[in-house]
C-alpha cells in the first residue's frame, strides 16, 4: 500500500507514518516490510491512479507490505490504527488464504466422507522424524510466551511448549483431521505422545498444509508485541473449528511498542 493510503486509513499524516517507521528500523526491515518503489512500479501505480483521478504524492513514496502495515498500527499505537490493521491484514491475506483453500478444495473435491479427507492429509503410520518447524518459529514463540531460559541452540523448551504448538498450528486444521491425529497419536497419562503430530502429516498434501500454517503463523508472530496480541489476531485469521469470534474491540497490547 502507498504510504499516503496507509496514513489515510490510520487517520494520520504521510509524514508521521514514515517517520514512525524510520524511528523503528528494526520493526521495518526492508524490503519485506516497506520499500521505495522503482521507476517502473511508480509508472504502473501512476497509471492506475490517473484512471481514478488521483496522483502520487511526492517523487519517491514508500510502499508498505502486509507486515509493514501491521507493524505500523502498533508503532503508531492508536485505537483506530489497531482496529483497521485487522481489516488490512484480512485484505492482504485474502488472496493467499483463498489460494490455500482452493488448493485443499481441489484435492478434496471428490471427497464426500471425512475418511477420504483424512487419507489425503494423513499417513497411516508415522514417518521418520525430521524438523518441520523453523528455528525462528521457536525463537518467536519463546519471546511471546516469555520463556526467558530458552536457548535455541539447546532447544530447551518448557513442558507446556507442546500445548502452545498444538493451539497455534494443529488446532487450526479441519476438526476431523485434528481429531484423527489425536486418535493415531494418543497422549499418555502425563500428556506425552510417542510421536510428533507432523510425522503423520507427511503426505504431499498434508505437508503443504502444515508448511502454510507454520509460515503464516510466523508472519504474525514477528509483528506481535506479546502473546495476547498474537493470539487475538491469529484467531481472527485462522479460527479454530467451531470457535466463536469477537471481532471488535481489539484487546489492548499489554506491552507498549517501541517508538
Amino acid at each position: 500500500m502507498l504510504d499516503r493510503d496507509v496514513a489515510e486509513l490510520y487517520e494520520t499524516t504521510t509524514g508521521q507514518t514514515n517517520r514512525a517507521a524510520k524511528r523503528n528500523p528494526r520493526r521495518f526491515p526492508e524490503p519485506s516490510y516497506r520499500f521505495k518503489a522503482v521507476k517502473s512500479e511508480l509508472c504502473q501505480i501512476g497509471t492506475v491512479l490517473q484512471k481514478r483521478g488521483l496522483t502520487i504524492s511526492g517523487p519517491h513514496p514508500w510502499l508498505y507490505t502486509q507486515h509493514g502495515c501491521n507493524a505500523l498500527a502498533f508503532v503508531l499505537n492508536s485505537d483506530i490504527a489497531i482496529e483497521r490493521s485487522v481489516q488490512i491484514v484480512e485484505t492482504f491475506t485474502a488472496l493467499e488464504q483463498g489460494r490455500l483453500e482452493e488448493y485443499i478444495a481441489e484435492r478434496v473435491a471428490q471427497a464426500t466422507r471425512g475418511d477420504e479427507i483424512k487419507r489425503l492429509l494423513l499417513l497411516g503410520a508415522p514417518a521418520d522424524w525430521s524438523e518441520r518447524f523453523p528455528r525462528e518459529f521457536w525463537v518467536e514463540l519463546a519471546r511471546l510466551r516469555h520463556w526467558h531460559k530458552y536457548d535455541p541452540d539447546k532447544h530447551n523448551t518448557p513442558q507446556d511448549a507442546k500445548w502452545w504448538v498444538s493451539w497455534t498450528i494443529y488446532q487450526r486444521l479441519p476438526s476431523n483431521v485434528y481429531d484423527a491425529l489425536k486418535e493415531m497419536n494418543p497422549a499418555d497419562e502425563n500428556g506425552n505422545r510417542s510421536h510428533k503430530h507432523h510425522q503423520f502429516m507427511r503426505t504431499s498434501d498434508g505437508d503443504e498444509v502444515l508448511k502454510n500454517l507454520v509460515r503464516e503463523a510466523l508472519r504474525f508472530m514477528r509483528t506481535s508485541i506479546d502473546w495476547s496480541d498474537f493470539a487475538w489476531r491469529w484467531d481472527q485469521l485462522r479460527p479454530r473449528p467451531g470457535q466463536q469470534l469477537k471481532m471488535f474491540p481489539a484487546p489492548k497490547p499489554s506491552l507498549q511498542p517501541a517508538v
